[in-house]
């Protein structure tokens, strides 16, 4: 953040990584580290920072990455207060990796505690028992996806002085059902965990050959 930054833009990513600290903090206290929980917690670590350090390329000066459907499964498969430490953790180390400006790591990082943690604590809290396939999955992912756009549209229409709702329509028309196909991707995946580990192994391949492809 340079020293010319508007006053507000400072503003917005200040309270946003306090937000996000004090999320963290309110939902740690409460998570139970058994051995399934650290196995699934490093293992979700390194796949978010494995799929965040390889942007996909979809279009002129666009990419993406399949981090959005490794952080959905961690809402769902993890504790809220889990999920929220594995998410954030993930996108803090392969947005160190990339370097990026210094202030987007906490942002990012504070971001994803909010919805990450925000969507498992809605999962596990509407769904019945420890069943992955529920219809909690619905209003699950309507608030991960509605609270990242929310907070990102909000700092990029505080940056660019744009219409924040005109912001937000016009990025969820163009990629909503790129982000339907992650989320249900990463609810895929943690069925299949769920079932055998190694069975979702076998949402590798057509992954490699999406990224050949592109």
């Amino acid at each position: 953040m340079s020293a010319k930054s508007p006053m507000a833009l400072r503003a917005y990513i200040i309270i946003t990584a306090i937000a996000g600290a004090a999320w963290l903090v309110f939902l740690g206290g409460s998570i139970t580290w058994d051995t399934a929980t650290i196995v699934e917690s490093v293992l979700l670590v390194a796949l978010i920072v494995l799929a965040g350090s390889f942007p996909l390329p979809v279009g002129p000066n666009v990419r993406t990455d399949m981090t959005t459907a490794l952080l959905f499964a961690a809402a769902i498969m993890l504790e809220p207060g889990a999920a929220a430490i594995v998410g954030s953790a993930g996108v803090l180390v392969y947005t160190i990796m990339q370097r990026l400006p210094w202030y987007k790591h906490p942002f990012n990082t504070a971001v994803t505690a909010i919805y990450v943690g925000l969507a498992s604590y809605v999962f596990h809290g509407l769904s019945q028992g420890d069943a992955l396939i529920s219809a909690a999955l619905i209003p699950a992912a309507a608030t991960m996806y509605l609270v990242n756009t929310g907070l990102i549209t909000g700092v990029a229409s505080v940056q660019m002085f744009m219409n924040p709702f005109r912001f937000w329509w016009d990025g969820t028309r163009e990629n909503g059902l790129a982000e339907l196909s992650l989320l249900a991707y990463g609810f895929l995946g943690a069925v299949l965990y769920d079932v055998s580990p190694w069975t979702s192994l076998a949402l590798f391949p057509p992954v490699i050959i999406l990224y050949v492809a592109f």
